[in-house]
């Protein structure tokens, strides 16, 4: 097997830059960041793990929303990483791409999940569109919305 270098859907490259970082860059950070806001011990994720892809299907779900030259509301940023949360999680939970026959078909390694998937929290969460998720679900997404927003903004006005 080979370095895993995509998120288990095949979707998006861990290597591809967006805003002069590439997609890993962008994981390690905005998981250092929201590990301290949430006062969690900083531990950096492993590529191929699922917390490593449903940031970096997340982060790319709002990559791919955002347009420069447009204004957008911290819930229209936080529901686009909602988004990309609801299609990583619904693609680990019913592929369970860690298996091996998965991870032979494709050349590379996801790790399974220390926390099986398919609990009735995530799967409501996973069936729910953001605006209607309670506060606490919501506040999740936001903190990393900041996180991105203020990236960007230092990005920008280097």
């Amino acid at each position: 097997m080979t370095d895993t270098i995509t998120t288990a859907n095949l979707n998006y490259n861990y290597y591809d830059e967006y805003y002069n970082k590439t997609l890993h860059e962008w994981v390690d950070l905005v998981h250092e960041k929201n590990s301290i806001i949430n006062k969690w011990k900083v531990i950096t994720l492993k590529k191929g793990c699922f917390g490593f892809d449903n940031l970096a299907v997340s982060l790319c779900h709002v990559f791919n929303y955002i347009d420069r030259y447009v204004t957008y509301t911290i819930d229209d940023i936080a529901c686009a990483i909602h988004d990309g949360w609801c299609e990583n999680y619904l693609f680990w939970r019913d592929n369970k791409p860690f298996e091996e026959s998965y991870c032979s078909q494709h050349s590379q390694t996801w790790i399974k999940p220390f926390t099986p998937l398919g609990d009735e929290r995530r799967n409501i969460c996973a069936s729910t569109k953001y605006e209607d998720l309670p506060q606490d679900e919501k506040d999740k997404d936001i903190i990393i919305a900041q996180i991105i927003i203020d990236e960007i903004k230092k990005i920008n006005n280097e």
